[in-house]
């Protein structure tokens, strides 16, 4: 899980910095994401809220692979999902809190 605080409508990363280190696996899939989003950003613009295509959802439910792991916010309320994508055998989920301008990051493996 990969927190956020959202300062000025820009992400705040709660983390060790240390965690964008990538291997030489996480370094194919990277560039293969900086390929693909140009697409996948395009296909959404004027779709609408929700996008779905395989391996991308905005908006609606989260599919899990696993159990449900909906994080809550500071005062314990289950956060908003924004959108899931997956990648081989990773699947990640992104949610946002309004009221705590806070954005969290999920990933599962099968």
């Amino acid at each position: 899980m990969v927190g956020f605080d959202i300062v000025e409508g820009k992400y705040n990363f709660k983390t060790d910095y240390r965690f964008f280190e990538l291997s030489e696996e996480w370094k194919q899939w990277f560039n293969h994401t900086k390929e693909t989003y140009a697409i996948d950003k395009e296909n959404h613009l004027g779709s609408g809220y929700k996008y779905k295509k395989e391996g991308l959802n905005l908006g609606g439910k989260p599919s899990w692979w696993q159990a449900d792991e909906t994080p809550l916010d500071p005062d314990g309320v289950p956060m908003e999902f924004v959108s899931e994508f997956g990648y081989d055998e990773k699947m990640f989920y992104l949610f946002y809190s309004h009221k705590d301008k806070l954005a969290v990051q999920i990933y599962q493996i099968t």
